[in-house]
């Protein structure tokens, strides 16, 4: 008998948990046994030899959350236990009308959380548990979802009515609250059957409280307009609010910056190109003001606005630009004038002739000088020869643009008329006091240099990939460009280009993916990130290998490459095959390190977006070489927490892949295009606004090819075979591969019980483990129907079936097992997506392989490998996963031979899900080595593995 130290959970209601550190005793076989011991930071001394430093933290943690401790917090020392605590601060039906209980129940509030924070913060593999009767055998062991859900308040107006939900998901799978524990509030955390999902940490546990006992709120008609004011709106800053019913206008630009210039007195006459007349003023007041929308906010002042419209219940918001602001005020404090948050007094001729010297510095940044003066003077304007021209020279990472705008004898910088058709100014003053006007040619044909050129020691530029822009203007006789050869190639999309390939790649690429690894090679080169979005299937994963080992053999820096949790398994074996020469460093899994200096020799740091939120700090260190995102539709929020810190994350270049650049609006390309080429598309909100807008969706359009590569199925026909087949490795999360591991064993016994004198086990007992070890592969709740966890080949194959869907093809998903089917079934159901179904109690067969075959509504069709693998014609399939392997390769052959036929126009991949480290994996080698037997095949299922010795069971169960 050993004993063992736990962590227990206790709930407190509203409250969260709080944490007890326990003693327990356990036998041989690691099971709890009767007694434990509950111990506080005071009994420590007794048990120094079962105690880390660990550990030390988390009993502190756990003492300063004992309620002896709390009761030294309150004033009220007849308060004994949690639940008088929670009946005199936190009960829902009393109001506290004494400012100091309000007091000490905010205090409480942030002494709790803090203390929860830190035990979480320390908790890592520690053993915790959640009690469940009085005996610690009885107790649920817990563990932390790795993933963090993505959280976003649902409000639905309608009828009068205001109905709120939550939104949330993870492993891109819904998550319903429903009888849930609240674990802490700051930040939030809840308790679902044996997992505790963390939230992001601007969360707060109290907005779902009430979603642990239901399903959705309902706000009556007599309260909606408070509700809208009081809870909707504040909720609206953090970005998680879905509107239905009503609208949420974000603006989050400035619509312009002005110095706003005041006299104190009155003046004659004021000019600010002019020399000033007489004066009676004594002051002028400088005000910096930016405007968004119809509000406006003086430089530095705080806070952030939104504003209820009662009328039709919309919410308009504004999300402070403070990078931009901060700009306008550094670039005023460099020109002469500090102005941040406050107004600035200056002498009125000192003011006038400080405008008269400025005035150009001040509009060339932007910033727009509104300044009433009264004059009777008359206005007499320029006639005469109006001629430009513009040279524009390749620098690093930007071209300059020099231009000179001739009026008659008079030279006008390319930089002054740029800023004034910017402001929709179409008058400038010469130096003769005539007024010369822009010619409207002019502002059609420089809008869109105008809108994208940036405006940098008194110069101006346009960031490098806005080089096709440039390109189009060189055709101008006006206009010179001089650009680089291989720049000229990428946003033309020559082929003249073509660069070796690494010398230690070891593979054979097709002619479409050599065209995207010179392609990924241009970008290389010129500096520049970009997109590849090549169809599912057509190698992406091959072709950006091929890049990184090219920047091994350069001896470049390391590569960070972020990919879904599913397929970090299917990176690093593909690496192994493609890039044996690569240092590929996979860093997942609670024992992962916290030291950057772990990571010193390897080329590729392999990671999941999971790990990354959770070790942002530690990547927030380093610098990369690239930082690669694969399935990068994972940042398609652009406010979302992941998105963020991809964003943070210090790199020399960026690559996203996907298949699916957009999947619900045009924000998801936004956000992608802000990850590999900042600021590209200009504010999100300005791309949304303009892409509804046919010329700007002609200019977006243009902008992008160069950086978007995507080749479909249809495109490279030519190139791909009939079939591709694909061997999808996957996974097991770690309750998935306890659950094999404990049944393995089990069965691994009773073969060797069972084994006769030929040495042959027992059919019924080998069929029967067998058949538990490929479900649990698949998904353990086939065997056990209180399983709770995840499935790695469920979360990949639900994944892959999404960006079929999003890409807009058809797929046959085959099982042999009725049951496996009925967990896709609900998964595509919770998911609101159609679909067919045939198994062998289907009576309307034909029925449904019409709709598929007719219907685009209908893009996935699940089929048992028995009732579906034979007669049907799918040729509208371009996809087949096999969810699990056969023992007969000729019955997975019949399956997706449903979709390769005769009236089959586009190419088919079968992708074959097999599970890592499992029974699945021996019966791929199964088939190889019984090859002769399958070729035969066989009369039944059963049949080849009852030929099987006990050494071969044996070799199956390794």
């Amino acid at each position: 008998m050993t004993q063992r130290v736990i962590y227990t959970l206790n709930s407190q209601g509203i409250l969260g948990c709080v944490p007890e550190c326990i003693i327990v005793k356990v036998d041989k076989d690691g099971e709890f046994q009767i007694d434990y011991t509950i111990i506080t930071d005071k009994d420590k001394k007794y048990y120094e030899n079962l105690l880390d430093e660990i550990d030390l933290v988390l009993l502190q943690c756990c003492s300063q959350l004992h309620i002896d401790k709390i009761r030294t917090l309150i004033p009220d020392k007849n308060i004994d236990s949690w639940e008088s605590i929670k009946e005199k601060y936190f009960s829902p039906t009393k109001r506290l009308v004494s400012s100091r209980n309000n007091s000490v129940k905010e205090y409480l509030l942030d002494y709790v959380s803090r203390i929860q924070n830190k035990f979480f913060e320390h908790l890592s593999g520690k053993p915790f548990y959640f009690p469940q009767g009085r005996f610690s055998f009885t107790w649920q062991a817990l563990k932390i979802e790795m993933d963090i859900p993505e959280l976003f308040y649902c409000f639905d107006y309608a009828n009068d009515s205001i109905t709120y939900s939550l939104d949330i998901k993870c492993r891109n799978q819904p998550l319903k609250l429903e009888g849930g524990i609240l674990v802490s509030r700051d930040r939030a955390r809840v308790m679902l059957h044996n997992k505790i999902y963390e939230f992001e940490e601007n969360i707060d546990g109290i907005k779902l409280f009430a979603f642990l006992s239901k399903e959705n709120i309902v706000i009556p008609q007599k309260n909606v307009t408070s509700y809208f004011d009081n809870i909707i709106r504040p909720l609206v800053k953090s970005n998680r609010v879905i509107p239905k019913g009503f609208d949420i206008d974000i603006i989050s630009e400035i619509d312009s910056a002005i110095l706003e210039v005041r006299e104190l007195g009155a003046a004659t006459q004021m000019s600010l190109f002019e020399d000033s007349g007489e004066t009676h003023a004594q002051s002028i007041i400088f005000d910096l003001v930016f405007k968004y929308g119809d509000f406006k906010y003086w430089a530095s002042q705080q806070g952030f606005c939104s504003k209820f419209n009662k009328e039709n219940y919309n919410i308009t918001y504004i999300e402070r630009d403070k990078n931009s602001e901060n700009q306008f005020i550094s670039t005023l404090k460099e020109i002469g004038i500090d102005i941040n948050g406050q107004s600035l007094k200056m002498n009125y001729f000192d003011g006038v002739e400080w405008l008269n010297q400025n005035h150009k510095k001040i509009e060339s940044a932007g910033i727009d000088i509104q300044f009433k003066r009264s004059t009777n003077e008359s206005v007499r304007y320029f006639m005469g020869e109006r001629n430009i021209k513009v040279e524009v020279k390749e620098n690093n990472d930007w071209f300059d643009i020099y231009g000179t705008v001739f009026f008659g004898k008079y030279e006008i910088p390319f930089l002054q008329i740029l800023n004034y058709i910017r402001h929709n100014k179409r008058m400038i003053l010469l130096p003769n006091g005539e007024y010369a006007q822009i010619p409207q040619k002019w502002i059609d044909e420089y809008s869109s240099l105008i809108q994208l050129s940036e405006i940098e020691n008194e110069g101006v530029i346009i960031r490098k990939h806005y080089a096709v822009l440039l390109n189009e203007f060189s055709k101008k006789p006006d206009f010179s460009v001089n650009m680089r050869e291989n720049l000229r190639y990428l946003i033309e999309h020559s082929n003249d280009v073509d660069f070796d390939l690494p010398t230690l790649f070891n593979g054979t690429l097709r002619s479409y993916q050599k065209e995207g690894y010179n392609w990924l090679r241009l970008l290389d080169e010129l500096n520049m990130g970009g997109c590849l979005a090549d169809d599912m299937g057509l190698g992406k994963t091959i072709q950006t290998l091929c890049l990184i080992q090219y920047l091994k053999e350069q001896g470049r820096q390391t590569s960070l490459l972020i990919v879904p949790t599913s397929l970090v398994y299917n990176w690093q074996q593909e690496a192994a095959k493609f890039t044996p020469d690569l240092e590929v460093y996979v860093h997942v899994g609670n024992d992962r390190t916290k030291n950057c200096n772990d990571f010193a020799n390897a080329n590729i740091i392999l990671t999941s977006y999971a790990i990354l939120r959770r070790d942002k700090q530690l990547f927030s260190s380093m610098a990369f070489e690239y930082m690669i995102l694969d399935e990068a539709q994972a940042i398609k929020n652009p406010r979302s927490a992941i998105t963020q810190i991809c964003l943070s994350i210090k790199s020399k270049h960026f690559l996203t892949l996907t298949g699916t650049p957009i999947e619900n609006s045009l924000s998801d390309l936004w956000s992608q295009v802000h990850f590999f080429n900042r600021g590209m598309l200009g504010s999100e909100r300005s791309f949304t606004k303009n892409c509804k807008i046919p010329e700007k969706q002609a200019l977006y359009k243009q902008l992008l090819k160069p950086f978007l590569l995507r080749r479909n199925k249809s495109e490279v026909l030519t190139d791909l075979p009939e079939k591709t087949i694909i061997v999808q490795q996957c996974k097991m999360s770690e309750e998935q591969e306890q659950q094999y591991r404990d049944i393995r064993n089990s069965y691994r016994d009773k073969f060797i019980e069972n084994v006769d004198s030929n040495k042959r086990v027992n059919a019924i007992v080998l069929l029967e483990g067998l058949l538990r070890l490929r479900q649990i592969s698949n998904h353990p709740s086939m065997v056990d129907k209180d399983y709770s966890g995840s499935s790695g080949k469920y979360d990949m194959a639900t994944q892959m079936m999404s960006d079929v869907i999003n890409q807009g093809d058809k797929v046959l998903v085959f099982s042999s097992f009725v049951e496996h089917l009925k967990i896709y079934r609900h998964y595509l159901d919770m998911q609101d997506i159609n679909y067919c179904y045939i198994d062998g109690s289907t009576k309307n067969r034909q029925e449904q392989v019409d709709l598929f075959q007719n219907s685009d509504d209908y893009q996935v069709f699940l089929l048992s490998l028995k009732a579906g693998g034979t007669g049907l014609n799918l040729t509208r399939a371009s996809y087949v996963f096999l969810l699990d392997p056969w023992w007969n390769p000729a019955s997975e052959a019949q399956a997706y031979d449903r979709a390769h036929r005769i009236g089959q126009k586009n190419d088919v991949f079968v992708y074959k899900f097999i599970t890592q480290n499992t029974i699945e994996e021996k019966i791929l080698k199964l088939q190889e080595r019984k090859l002769s037997l399958s070729n035969a095949i066989l009369e039944n299922d059963a049949s080849i593995v009852k030929q099987l010795d006990i050494d071969e069971v044996m070799k199956l169960l390794e």
